[in-house]
Parts: C-alpha cells; sequence; structure tokens
C-alpha cells in the first residue's frame, strides 16, 4: 500500500456546514468545491475513480483553456465527470481514457458549452 492509498483511507470529509470535524463525504456543492486539493481530488476518486493524474490533466487543461477561477473549475471536473460516468460508466469503477481521448472529450464538452453557471 502506497503512503498517498493510506492517506486515502485515512480521510473523513466534514459534514455539510460545518467545519472541522470528521464525517460523511459531502454531498456535490459550494462543500465539496471549498474541500482543500487532496481532500477534493480524493472525494474525485472515491466518488468516480479518478485518479490524481487524471485529475491533474483535467484541471490543467481546464484551467489552460479559461477557467480561472478553482471553484468554478472544480465544478466543471464534477460536471464533466459526472457525464463520464453516465456515458455507461457504472458507478463505483475507474474512469480510463484512451490516448488522448481525455483533452478531445473536454474539448467537446466545453465546447459544447456544459459548464456550470
Amino acid at each position: 500500500m502506497t503512503a498517498y492509498s493510506a492517506l486515502q483511507e485515512d480521510v473523513t470529509f466534514p459534514p455539510a456546514g460545518s467545519a472541522g470535524q470528521a464525517g460523511t463525504p459531502p454531498q456535490e456543492g459550494a462543500d465539496v468545491l471549498q474541500l482543500p486539493d487532496l481532500l477534493f481530488v480524493t472525494y474525485c476518486f472515491r466518488t468516480f475513480g479518478l485518479n490524481r493524474g487524471i485529475y491533474n490533466t483535467i484541471d490543467e487543461w481546464l484551467y489552460r483553456s479559461g477557467i480561472l477561477e478553482i471553484t468554478k473549475r472544480r465544478q466543471t471536473v464534477i460536471a464533466f465527470l459526472s457525464e463520464q460516468q453516465r456515458q455507461g460508466r457504472p458507478p463505483g469503477t475507474y474512469l480510463k481514457f484512451g490516448k488522448g481521448a481525455l483533452t478531445g472529450l473536454l474539448h467537446d464538452f466545453v465546447t459544447n458549452g456544459v459548464q456550470p453557471e
């Protein structure tokens, strides 16, 4: 077990509306968007089966595409990953993207105007 996977197992999330208390994973919303980076990545891992490398690629691509504000980028990440899960990937399975497919999917997603307000 790597140190990162051990950390993922030990992470607990604060309940919605409370700060600094251990609890269940938060619902998608403002609380999730405000998590520290590692906890947000862990949330994405648990919810969508996404690893840190793919998260970093998505985050950087969205930033370079003009979504500079972090909470808006995180909303877009969640919307994109939710869309990918609806595309025939059962919840709880790892999201996998072929070579070059991730950036194409991101481009299509952003181009089709499916960005959060």
